[in-house]
């Protein structure tokens, strides 16, 4: 008798509410599926957890120009897991006085990277708690300016270090002058092999406001809009660990990009 036919006889000896309950649950499963927001056999949604991958999850954006007077900005309110990194990269039109100071009164940000053209800076910040919060961040130039900032949450990363220090595995900066490519309608940051298995890339770039129609890499997905004043500044996610991070737009620009790869726990 063959294993298949020997197979076929047990099932068939198995009792009859067994294999209706089984047959049962089995035509459950979509619906159960569909309630939680997905279907069977579906990939997983964006910024939702699943697996153990790193997830992200857009918090804010926002920008001020000079003309508004301000000495600081102050961002939307957010909620920031505990455990979770969050990344903010804040873009300058004039940054030549140095890094702006993020403060928060409810955790501690720290600069992971900058990157400073003809007057124009991006710097990365990071910041990770034990206990989740909820509340504004302050960015403070040093000098007058228009800012533009995004902030994003990533979760199921590394918690390892000091706010979050752990879960940065890599990055690397530059910029249009830097390069040496010059003003184009397309910017790239190239990182070293993965330091880590399982881990994600992540990319924040600063463009000119003339910089329409701004594109992805090949890929990544947006995370947040894209938030201009005089400068413009938008982040970009890939689960997947990639070297070559990039953003096209049209109209020639000035760019700037600082690019991480973000270590799975």
């Amino acid at each position: 008798m063959s294993l298949v036919a020997a197979l076929g006889r047990r099932v068939a000896r198995l009792p009859l509410a067994l294999l209706a309950g089984g047959l049962a649950l089995a035509g459950l499963l979509p619906a159960i599926a569909s309630a939680f927001g997905g279907s069977a056999g579906s990939p997983a949604m964006p910024g939702i957890e699943t697996g153990g991958a790193i997830a992200a999850r857009p918090l804010t954006n926002g920008s001020i120009q000079n003309a508004d007077g301000e000495a600081a900005a102050v961002t939307a309110p957010v909620t920031i897991g505990a455990g979770k990194l969050a990344l903010a990269w804040v873009a300058q039109s004039d940054g030549a006085g140095g890094v702006p100071t993020v403060t928060d009164s409810l955790r501690q940000w720290e600069v992971v990277a900058s990157t400073v053209a003809t007057s124009q800076r991006l710097t990365l910040y990071r910041s990770m708690g034990a206990n989740e919060t909820y509340g504004a961040v302050t960015i403070t130039p040093s000098s007058a300016t228009a800012l533009t900032w995004t902030l994003v949450e990533y979760s199921n990363v590394n918690a390892g270090g000091t706010n979050g220090a752990g879960a940065i595995a890599q990055f690397e900066s530059t910029n249009f002058k830097a390069s040496g490519v010059g003003m184009t309608t397309y910017a790239r940051s190239v990182l070293t092999p993965a330091h880590a298995s399982g881990s994600a890339t992540v990319s924040g770039f600063a463009v000119d406001s003339t910089a329409r129609s701004p594109k992805p890499g090949k890929g990544f997905a947006f995370t947040g809009d894209r938030s201009c004043s005089v400068v413009c500044a938008q982040a970009e996610f890939k689960g997947k660990f990639a070297r070559l991070a990039d953003l096209s737009w049209t109209n020639d620009s000035y760019w700037l990009v600082i690019t991480a790869e973000l270590k799975r726990r």
